[in-house]
């Protein structure tokens, strides 16, 4: 396999003054039908939420690290673009063939029902954490971690819509890693990827499920080995080729520690919902060979140092294959749409990373000629 990373990286710049807007979110989508342009204006929904509460949460970080304070609250705002939307107003057109959707997020009528399902999953986490001290026996043990954390991942979700809103809830209660040091003793274990891919896919029996490649902690890049286990993965579940057609998205992670390797997905439905969490230990022989750790940690944090906010600007960049965990290979065909809420020009630099060398490039973008052909105008 070849040993690179390959990285686009796009940067937009705005080029009229912004206008200040309302206290709300605001997501526009397109598509071929009703259904298409209604998903388009979510995933603008989440992205524009998710962008302002990660800008505000590396604000308050760098502040507080200033001042030599705590950072325990990062593990109560892991932000995800694939948001649940509570109490949203959608409007849709029909323009030309295309529909034309807008998506409407307000505090006034939504933050009360987040904070209401906010409430209910803590009580809900409280009384299952209870419960794992009378398991009987490591099944209903592992059942019962796997509801809790499906709980918790909705929470996650839930909240950073609620900070976005001005919710000042507290977290969930439960501590994940300590969930996780429990798991551990009664976790399914597998000594081959085919295996590990059955026990996880077991009662996954959905139609039309989109999976990304899982991710390590903390890390958005692709690894080896997650492409090849994408493959297992697939194997054994009924897929969709993209995210707007399916009806499920399949979103995991992993982490590896001693002799092997902890990897979760969630299944999630087509309002962010969990639908079923799994968990099953990997034995190292199992992907001994494989790439497992990112190889380019620092490089990442820089891009993803880009998703701050400035002004109010707002950039939306997404592909025919979703917007985050991306995997490509040779000969694909990659649709990428980006969406400014105001006029400006952006340009795709490319990056590939070698073991013997580093390159950064321009791509072209359309037959202009001179340098023109490198830099695109969206009005």
């Amino acid at each position: 396999m070849n040993k690179k990373l390959f990285w686009l990286g796009i940067v937009a710049v705005l080029l009229l003054p912004s206008v200040s807007h309302a206290v709300e979110a605001v997501g526009q989508g397109y598509g071929d039908n009703e259904d298409m342009a209604k998903k388009d204006a979510l995933r603008g929904l989440s992205t524009q939420i998710s962008a302002d509460v990660k800008s505000r949460f590396k604000s308050t970080q760098t502040a507080d690290t200033q001042k030599g304070e705590s950072q325990s609250v990062e593990s109560n705002l892991e932000v995800s673009t694939d948001l649940p939307m509570l109490g949203m107003d959608v409007t849709t057109e029909r323009k030309g063939g295309k529909v034309f959707a807008k998506a409407v997020l307000g505090s006034a009528k939504s933050l009360p029902l987040y904070e209401k399902r906010l409430g209910e999953l803590k009580v809900r986490m409280a009384d299952l954490k209870m419960r794992i001290k009378n398991a009987r026996g490591n099944a209903e043990k592992y059942d019962i971690i796997m509801d809790i954390l499906s709980l918790m991942d909705e929470f996650k979700k839930l909240n950073t819509v609620a900070v976005y809103l001005g919710s000042n809830i507290e977290g969930p209660g439960v501590s994940e890693d300590e969930l996780r040091q429990q798991l551990r003793s009664v976790v399914k274990e597998a000594d081959s990827l085919d295996l590990a891919a059955k026990l996880l896919a077991e009662g996954m029996d959905k139609n039309g499920i989109f999976i990304y490649p899982v991710t390590a902690r903390h890390s958005n890049e692709v690894t080896q080995f997650a492409s090849v286990f994408k493959d297992k993965m697939a194997a054994k579940l009924k897929t969709a080729h993209t995210p707007q057609t399916a009806s499920y998205l399949l979103i995991g992670h992993y982490e590896v520690s001693g002799d092997g390797m902890d990897v979760t997905y969630h299944l999630v439905d087509g309002n962010a919902k969990d639908v079923k969490t799994s968990t099953v230990r990997i034995l190292k022989k199992a992907y001994g060979g494989l790439q497992t750790e990112p190889k380019s940690v620092d490089f990442e944090k820089l891009l993803q140092a880009g998703v701050a906010v400035s002004g109010n600007l707002r950039v939306e960049v997404s592909s025919n294959l979703g917007s985050h965990d991306l995997l490509f290979h040779e000969g694909d065909e990659v649709e990428f749409l980006v969406k400014m809420n105001e006029p400006g020009y952006f340009y795709v630099v490319g990056h590939t990373v070698k073991e013997s060398e580093k390159n950064s490039y321009l791509l072209e973008l359309h037959e202009a000629e001179g340098s023109r052909r490198f830099i695109y105008f969206v009005n």
